[in-house]
């Protein structure tokens, strides 16, 4: 809730810097593919602890004036990766395991554009699980997989921030990162957070623009 008010507060102040001068409310509608990393903290209970994956979705965008706007989006994403469970103090205990989930993403949040090429980028993210497998020894004789794993946790929360790009009229760059603010994954009863990096190319596929506070 405290993450909440200070996300609303943040989108007034920059409404209300940008009201009086504006002149133009511009909405588009687009879509975004690209590739993503993970980082589970788990200290270090699974080794490396990285994982890879994709991501697709659609986003709508509204632009107040030169400076301020807002985002919403919703992603689908796979992300997968095989780590080495570790015992309670650190060393390896030699058992594989191969770990792959797959969410729909809800980030949300402001932008503050910088021209008309770059905006930086601040909100939050809601992350449901829509679907996982826990797969151990994956190229032994002797795997031993769950599908659903018990591990995956069905929603989590993060911080999100990044940058926007313009390559044109139609095509954007997006770079963003993610912390989690909540657990993601149990790992020996312990939550654990996730923090995810992501390189996106997006096209515009409808925009509308109307003038305004004449």
């Amino acid at each position: 809730m405290r993450q909440l008010r200070l996300f609303v507060s943040i989108l007034v102040l920059i409404t209300a810097c940008t009201n009086a001068g504006a002149q133009l409310v511009k909405f588009s509608v687009g879509v975004e593919g690209g590739g993503l990393g993970t980082y589970m903290k788990t200290e270090p209970k699974l080794y490396p602890g990285f994982e890879y994956g994709g991501f697709g979705g659609a986003n709508v965008e509204v632009r107040i004036g030169r400076i301020a706007g807002a985002y919403v989006k919703a992603n689908y994403s796979y992300q997968t990766g095989r780590q080495t469970l570790t015992t309670a103090d650190g060393y390896d205990s030699g058992l594989s395991v191969k770990l792959s989930r797959q969410y729909i993403h809800i980030p949300f949040g402001v932008q503050v554009w910088m021209g008309n090429v770059a905006a930086f980028q601040l909100g939050f993210q809601q992350s449901i699980l829509a679907g996982s497998s826990y797969t151990e020894n994956p190229d032994g004789g002797n795997s031993l997989e769950l599908n659903p794993d018990e591990g995956a946790l069905k929603y989590y929360v993060s911080l999100a921030a990044g940058f926007k790009f313009n390559l044109g009229r139609i095509v954007y760059l997006n770079v963003e990162g993610t912390y989690g603010l909540s657990p993601a994954y149990v790992v020996m009863n312990n939550g654990t957070p996730v923090i995810t990096a992501s390189v996106g190319v997006g096209f515009r596929v409808y925009t509308y623009r109307k003038s305004a506070f004449k």
